[in-house]
């Protein structure tokens, strides 16, 4: 119950370090040369803004909340499955460990690529639509608001099929893992029965 509470409190200090990054993120923003601001509207740098944030955020959160009270239930399990029932269990259940630590390694490797497009893409969308709007009346005046909509909706599904992408390989990887429990649960009951 303590370490709980304890893992909650960290996880709180996430929101400090949130703004401690917005602080600097501001810090940095304004020693930029005027060149930067032609070069990206408030838009664009209000988005990177408030998802480098909210990525610092969740990091730490994730951290704290899952990580951090994870490990430790895993590592006392360990412990106890030694010391009163087997060490085959031990070693079939840290097999299996290996194996799906390793699935989420390899998950991240392989869907990281998709995520950063879909981010990428979110940033230009979002820069796109603030310099559009600082132009939307001549481009009314010239018969070109089919051509910005179709633009944006072009960048738009980008950011739709990379995030789907994104998903898909992350359910493959998350059934790959449920296999690898299926087969933990298998060896764990064959030598639960050769054992009695």
């Amino acid at each position: 119950m303590t370490f709980q509470r304890g893992t909650q409190y960290l996880a709180v200090q996430a929101e400090r370090l949130g703004f401690l990054a917005s602080r600097s993120f501001f810090d940095r923003l304004i020693a930029k040369r005027p060149s930067f601001f032609v070069d990206h509207n408030p838009a664009e740098i209000q988005s990177a803004q408030s998802q480098g944030t909210q990525a610092i955020t969740m990091l730490v959160q994730v951290a704290f909340i899952a990580f951090l009270p994870g490990a430790a239930s895993f590592g006392l399990t360990i412990v106890m499955l030694g010391a009163v029932i087997n060490l085959q269990i031990v070693l079939v259940v840290l097999t299996n460990g290996m194996i799906f630590l390793t699935l989420i390694v390899i998950s991240n490797r392989v869907s990281r690529r998709y995520m950063e497009a879909a981010i990428d893409a979110g940033q230009a969308n979002a820069r796109y639509v603030g310099n559009a709007i600082s132009v939307i009346e001549p481009f009314r005046q010239a018969g070109s608001v089919r051509w910005m909509k179709d633009r944006f909706t072009d960048s738009a599904e980008s950011v739709f099929l990379n995030w789907r992408a994104y998903a898909v390989r992350r359910i493959g990887f998350a059934g790959l893992v449920g296999v690898s429990i299926t087969l933990l649960a298998m060896s764990f009951f064959s030598i639960s029965s050769s054992c009695s």
